[in-house]
């Protein structure tokens, strides 16, 4: 279990500096940083499951059943939204991609498909201590965010509200049959 921990951990540790490269000065062009976000969770699933590196990131179970639960509660969220809100939403597809599409994919093949999939079904670690670990590590990602963004008195509860939602992730993640399209669905609505 060691090697399995190593490479989850490795990956993450990466993710956290490329996390930290844009508020320090340092952004990764779309053409570095979109092979890194995808790679590195299909090498790491690929270095401990070699072929079946895809089945461990839960991208060969397609649940539409659960893609569509998922899709139809956020998307009755952000009808609210849209009903309520007294501005027009600007089309910016690089901020589309940067702020949602991105983020859906990137984070739910790293913190859902790679390490709660590794720590719950190749390490053998219980459901909650699984979900629990990913889910502190999710909130605990999205703090330089609002760090560097300089919303400090909201450091805590944005990593709180996303670790949450971790959680949440990681228990549509199993509910659906270790379908991560479920909780991509999720992030992405």
């Amino acid at each position: 279990h060691g090697r399995d921990l190593t490479v989850v951990f490795g990956v993450l540790l990466v993710v956290l500096a490329m996390v930290m490269a844009k508020p320090l000065g340092f952004p990764l062009p779309w053409f570095v940083s979109l092979p890194l976000w995808f790679g590195l969770p299909l090498g790491g699933a690929a270095i401990l499951a070699g072929s079946g590196a895809l089945e461990l990131l839960g991208l060969t179970r397609l649940n539409l059943r659960g893609v569509a639960v998922a899709a139809g509660g956020s998307l009755a969220m952000l009808a609210g939204l849209a009903l309520t809100s007294t501005r027009a939403p600007a089309l910016d597809i690089a901020a589309l991609w940067d702020s949602a599409i991105r983020p859906a994919f990137g984070e739910e093949l790293i913190f859902r498909g790679l390490a709660f999939g590794v720590l719950f079904w190749r390490v053998k670690w219980s459901f909650k201590a699984a979900m629990l670990t990913t889910g502190l590590l999710f909130g605990a990602f999205h703090i330089p965010g609002a760090i560097f963004a300089g919303n400090l008195d909201e450091v805590w509860g944005t990593a709180l509200i996303t670790g949450a939602g971790g959680c949440w992730y990681a228990w549509l993640y199993m509910r659906w049959n270790r379908s991560v399209w479920v909780p991509i669905t999720a992030h992405l609505t």
